[in-house]
């Protein structure tokens, strides 16, 4: 098995752990909780999740690329990259709690909840520069091990506090905001190991670090409102009963995307310390029929899952369900191409891409929430999907001389990559 199959199989891995704990813990939650409760929860938790990668101004992908390209500079490229994660998340809690009476809809609870849970934004934030250092060193097995104890600690303390009769919109709350500082331990000892043993080193160009990670951020924040606004929206929108419905189908259609994340940060690396334009494509190929057949896996389950495991209640997120699945797959080759523009320097045509791919998702969500519900916020999450990936294809055709035909069909060839040393 050749280096680069063993880091995307312990990268799928760990990728798997956490939609595997949330299918575990999503029931939970939806029985203890009912549709309104767990609309309360994602209403709540929502902003940590946006926050998180947006005020981080793609420093995590940054220094990823510098440390993937100079291992050596790991502790140099951390400490800058800390001071300005902490200074931008404090003033992301800031902004949080001064929007809460807006995002709350009125709710004293919402409002209350939310603040909350801006105090977890520093440590989250921290905790992802962190593993974002342990994925420029190939450190996948550290990176697999966080999200175990991340995932691992969150589905025991819900599990417990439901045991308990404890499980109550606040508890809930303060376990999806605490639980992913957790993991950060494990990351501790080899950065310290390597800081005492690293040989002298320049500093790093704080102006270069913020220069890739600002052009990255401009895709981020497009990134993010395509994954998260409309769950952030949705309450003032349509209602907490609508988002808990959207929460429980996307938790399900995000399963297929196990594959194609390991691979896209696997490539990420790789690509970044030197392109490989015939690697790259081949990956972007099986990452897709990878999707594709998981998409298939989830539809087919999904009509027993969700009654079985969730309750009659989340039966009418099934469309939801199928049509975020459909857009799973029409934009997973966009997405490699994608990781290709960012690898080789040119984060600024991706984020490009994101945020026309933005200007459509926004105007289908104000357009389709209000009206249809969560099935609305799912087409215009579809058209988002097909936006962003078409124009990072065809970017990628322009900038980097790679067709984007090439990332389309399986190849007979494509199968010896698992064999290459």
């Amino acid at each position: 098995m050749s280096a680069t199959v063993r880091r995307v199989v312990i990268g799928t891995l760990g990728n798997s752990i956490a939609p595997l704990a949330a299918l575990l813990t999503m029931p939970i939650m939806a029985h203890a909780l009912g549709a309104s409760g767990r609309g309360t929860v994602a209403a709540s938790v929502a902003p940590l999740l946006l926050t998180t990668t947006l005020a981080a101004f793609g420093l995590p992908i940054a220094v990823t690329f510098f440390v993937a390209q100079s291992p050596a500079l790991a502790h140099r490229v951390l400490r800058p990259a800390t001071v300005y994660t902490c200074l931008f998340g404090a003033l992301a809690s800031g902004t949080v709690v001064a929007s809460a009476g807006l995002l709350s809809a009125g709710s004293h609870e919402l409002r209350i909840l939310l603040c909350c849970s801006a105090l977890a934004i520093v440590p989250s934030m921290c905790t992802a520069l962190l593993s974002a250092v342990a994925g420029g060193l190939h450190q996948w097995g550290t990176v697999a091990t966080e999200r175990l104890i991340v995932n691992g600690s969150k589905l025991a303390a819900i599990s417990v506090l439901a045991g308990m009769d404890q499980l109550t919109v606040g508890s809930c709350v303060a376990v999806l905001a605490i639980t992913p500082v957790v993991g950060a331990i494990v990351y501790v000892p080899g950065l310290v190991q390597r800081a005492r043993s690293a040989p002298p080193t320049p500093a790093v160009d704080h102006r270069a670090l913020l220069s890739y990670g600002g052009r990255v951020w401009l895709g981020t924040l497009s990134g993010v409102v395509l994954s998260r606004i409309d769950q952030v929206l949705m309450a003032p929108l349509a209602g907490t009963t609508e988002l808990g419905l959207y929460v429980v189908a996307v938790s399900l259609s995000e399963m297929p995307l196990i594959v194609n994340s390991a691979i896209r940060e696997v490539m990420f690396v790789s690509d970044s310390a030197g392109t490989d334009s015939a690697s790259l494509t081949r990956a972007g190929r099986i990452s897709t029929l990878a999707t594709v057949v998981s998409a298939i896996a989830v539809a087919s389950i999904a009509s027993w899952v969700v009654p079985t495991l969730f309750g009659a209640e989340f039966t009418s997120s099934l469309p939801v369900c199928f049509i975020l699945l459909a857009g799973v797959v029409i934009g997973n080759p966009g997405s490699i191409a994608g990781v290709g523009l960012s690898a080789r320097g040119r984060p600024g045509f991706k984020s490009m891409s994101l945020a026309v791919a933005c200007v459509v998702n926004i105007g289908a969500l104000l357009a389709l929430v209000g009206p249809f519900g969560a099935f609305g916020a799912a087409v215009a999450t579809v058209l988002g999907n097909v936006v962003s990936g078409g124009l990072n294809l065809a970017l990628l055709q322009r900038t980097g001389s790679v067709p984007a035909r090439d990332f389309f069909g399986v190849r007979s060839g494509d199968l010896r990559l698992l064999r290459r040393p």
